[in-house]
């Protein structure tokens, strides 16, 4: 068994020997100190990208997991760690999701209309899927005729509500 430090010039110590290997191990450590770039941190995981904080000026999430600018659009994964933690994030990713996920489902009980999926239909000037009470197209035609108008109609209800 070994004990390593972040500096990267101290060789790490290795157990069983002693205190006194201990003792002098730690004088190595302190000797080190912390000269600039001595200290090797590295992470394989994206972190903090999209931190909670208590403010809005700290952090881009609030603690519940919801976004301070955009109401209702949660954050529940390693972006929302404070900083990036040194070590495999994936038990702490799945506490912080699951804490999210209590926040969206009752932010989503508190806005009935939001749990209710948006009904999805073809817009009648390119057959596109929309969303949404209005088709906004760039790629309208100067004029629809009616039977594509007809045969998007039969589309949408191919479509259904989704």
């Amino acid at each position: 068994q070994e004990v390593h430090s972040s500096h990267a010039a101290l060789e790490p110590l290795l157990l069983g020997g002693g205190e006194g290997d201990l003792e002098a191990w730690l004088a190595r450590l302190h000797a080190a100190g912390l000269p600039k770039n001595g200290c090797s941190l590295g992470s394989a995981h994206q972190m903090s990208t999209c931190r909670m904080a208590a403010s809005a000026k700290l952090g881009a999430a609030k603690p519940s997991g919801e976004t301070w600018e955009v109401p209702g659009l949660f954050v529940a994964d390693t972006s929302a760690f404070p900083t990036a933690s040194g070590v495999n994030p994936m038990w702490t990713c799945a506490a912080v999701a699951h804490r999210v996920a209590q926040h969206c489902k009752a932010h989503l009980r508190a806005e009935p209309a939001l749990s209710k999926p948006a009904a999805r239909r073809v817009a009648p000037c390119c057959g596109a899927a929309v969303v949404g009470p209005q088709a906004i197209c760039r790629e309208a035609p100067a004029e629809a005729s009616e039977a594509s108008t007809e045969a998007s109609s039969e589309e949408a209800r191919a479509l259904g509500s989704v």
